[in-house]
């Protein structure tokens, strides 16, 4: 079968009202990417800082139309946000990133323990190439109180 989704957005070649034709080989990580690429465009050029409301509305639409799981709202945000940096810029884009997902996590109907895990699922894979700044990130989201110790 085939379902088409558009996506629209800022007027960049590549990624205004982007439609993906999805058939049965149409797999879940190419939406993942495209979705995550968006997304990030949008935050980097149509976002207003502070309108985390928004941002989330837009984040649920993306993830929608691309046809993927809620728990997948955890990881859109997270490899949107987090980009392959250094720590200290990191910390910066965490600060920024933590009300989002603080609204993620309430009005999401996953329990705490099932958050936690698709968090910790989504930095593995931001620090795929760079695995000791992995620790330092989950310390960085456990001082927020996004994680506990277990």
């Amino acid at each position: 079968f085939f379902f088409f989704a558009t996506i629209t957005g800022p007027k960049v070649e590549e990624l205004v009202n982007v439609e993906i034709a999805w058939t049965s080989e149409t797999d879940d990580a190419k939406a993942l990417d495209l979705t995550v690429k968006t997304f990030r465009h949008y935050l980097r050029k149509e976002w207003k800082p502070g309108d985390f409301e928004g941002a989330i509305n837009e984040l649920s639409n993306r993830q929608v139309a691309a046809i993927l799981p809620a728990r997948d709202r955890f990881i859109i945000l997270i490899l949107a946000v987090l980009r392959k940096k250094t720590r200290k810029l990191w910390r910066k884009d965490l600060k920024l990133m933590l009300p989002m997902l603080d609204m993620l996590m309430v009005c999401s109907r996953m329990d705490k323990k099932s958050c936690e895990r698709v968090i910790l699922a989504a930095l593995e894979r931001v620090c795929q190439d760079t695995p000791k700044l992995f620790p330092v990130l989950v310390l960085d989201l456990y001082n927020s109180d996004f994680v506990d110790v277990e």
